[in-house]
């Protein structure tokens, strides 16, 4: 059967600044959020600081002129109809005498103080002799004196300009109870969630751009100088799925067809970088919860599946453990072979050997380079393969002590999650030891926009039903998801090639 290996479109990083969007949005909405709260609460505290209540008093009225031959008999005759120019006449005239140092003053006299506390506005229906008289001030009763008073003395001042006229009210002003003004409170929420959502959009595109971590091949290359060897997609399981329930296994018959081809694919490459005389393989990353004990248990199962004779040693303590991640329990195993350093068990149904060290005190004082040649050098005999998996390299020391004694080390990477200059200093301690890597493995890779990113349960628990953020298959459903039984890698930037058995 041909293997099938998964690869990345390098020149399309569209997706990829979507998702880490999306991503920075997930993880940290709260902070727009609180943003929201605290501004729009500043906002508020600023209205009611400075609101001030106006109240405003107004009276809607009709203006007659007394005709010239009245006014030159004597007689007190006015005129109700008017044509447009001199309806057009008084609009024009109105605001100017309202504005008056005449009417200002004798208002000011006639309430007797020093000078009006209000604004006076004035409009008028287009075309006719109808008027609203407005007036506008922070004391209600000094507000509607004011409009009263005007009333009262707009005739006479107004008289030297249009002559005799006189007020017919339609409408009477009325004493305001309450402020006309609104204090802001809504429109200082609506600003304070904006410029909330504003400086949110420009810190997630911040976040976007200066993401650093490795998300395709084209960064193991450019930024690591070193190979990747190997794409493991990322699987997302629903919570209900029988999978859910299963070790993630190339041997199972519930294992997503995409993770199986990856691992065989990595399979293929991985023999054709080792000689007959490399066969101990540490298998490290740089934190914790990036799938290298997975990858690990499942080369060693490919290998067998290959009638290969494989040793999997389990050095990391602080992991989950091989024989969990095989879904096998561990009283149930029995050592064949027990020394005064090691035990190996036989795992027949998976037709691999597990192997654990043996400590006189901590487990640790037994995890050196000597000690380790020593053990791996008498196993190398027995076995066509031994894949050790150790602690991740940035956080645990003895990862260096265990790549020094083995033939090469497979570098796990999970996409998009750990930071380049993190890795680098894992690479760097791994190099210092002048051991050679044999290359990177790319693993969670994400074959749609939102659904990349944490994948921890695959590593942590080596069962599906953690198997990433959203848990067994996570939100989008399906076996395959949406994406049908290759989950769209051709849309996506990858393709399968065929690469022969060696």
């Amino acid at each position: 059967m041909n293997d099938r290996g998964l690869q990345f479109n390098d020149d399309d990083n569209t997706s990829f600044y979507v998702s880490d969007f999306c991503r920075g949005f997930k993880k940290y909405w709260w902070i727009v959020a609180i943003m929201a709260v605290v501004f729009s609460a500043f906002a508020v505290f600023n209205c009611h600081r400075s609101y001030i209540p106006k109240y405003k008093a107004e009276v809607t009225f009709t203006v007659s002129t007394q005709d010239r031959a009245s006014a030159i008999n004597g007689i007190s005759a006015y005129n109700f109809y008017y044509d447009a120019s001199t309806a057009s006449h008084l609009s024009d005239t109105f605001p100017g005498i309202l504005s008056s140092k005449l009417l200002q003053d004798a208002v000011a006299a006639d309430l007797q103080l020093t000078a009006i506390p209000v604004t006076l506005t004035a409009s008028s229906v287009s075309g006719s002799n109808m008027f609203t008289l407005r007036a506008e001030g922070y004391e209600p009763q000094i507000t509607y004196d004011v409009l009263i008073s005007t009333m009262e003395n707009y005739p006479e001042i107004a008289r030297y300009v249009v002559g005799n006229i006189k007020f017919n009210v339609i409408r009477s002003p009325i004493l305001p109870e309450e402020p006309y003004n609104d204090p802001g409170y809504f429109d200082g929420i609506f600003k304070g969630v904006t410029y909330s959502l504003l400086l949110g959009l420009v810190l997630l595109l911040g976040y976007t751009v200066l993401r650093t971590t490795v998300r395709t091949k084209k960064d193991v290359r450019k930024n690591l100088n070193t190979k990747c060897i190997g794409i493991i997609p990322q699987i997302i399981l629903k919570k209900d799925s029988p999978e859910s329930k299963e070790p993630l296994l190339i041997s199972s018959n519930l294992t997503d067809d995409r993770f199986s081809d990856s691992i065989r694919s990595l399979r293929s490459l991985l023999k054709k970088l080792l000689r007959n005389e490399k066969k101990v393989i540490a298998v490290t990353s740089t934190i914790a919860d990036e799938g290298k004990t997975t990858i690990c248990v499942n080369m060693a199962l490919s290998f067998a599946l290959i009638d290969k004779k494989v040793l999997v040693v389990d050095l990391d303590s602080s992991g989950l453990g091989v024989l969990k991640t095989l879904g096998v329990n561990e009283d149930e195993i029995k050592y064949s072979t027990v020394t005064d350093k090691y035990k190996i068990a036989y795992v027949e149904k998976h037709r691999i050997y597990v192997m654990k060290l043996i400590a006189d005190g901590e487990e640790k004082d037994a995890i050196n380079c000597d000690n380790l040649s020593n053990i791996f050098s008498s196993l190398k005999m027995n076995y066509d393969l031994i894949f050790v998996d150790t602690a991740p390299c940035g956080t645990d020391s003895d990862a260096m002590f265990v790549a020094q004694a083995s033939d090469g080390v497979l570098y796990v990477i999970l996409q998009d999650t750990v930071r380049i200059s993190k890795i680098k200093e894992g690479m760097d301690s791994l190099n210092s030891t002048d051991t050679e890597i044999l290359g990177c493995v790319l693993n969670g890779a994400q074959t749609s926009i939102m659904g990349y990113g944490y994948y921890k349960a695959y590593n942590k628990y080596g069962y599906y039903k953690s198997y990433g953020r959203y848990g067994k298959y996570g939100k989008y459903g399906g076996k395959y998801g949406k994406y049908g039984k290759y989950g769209g890698a051709e849309e996506y930037g990858f393709s399968f090639e065929d690469s022969a058995e060696s």
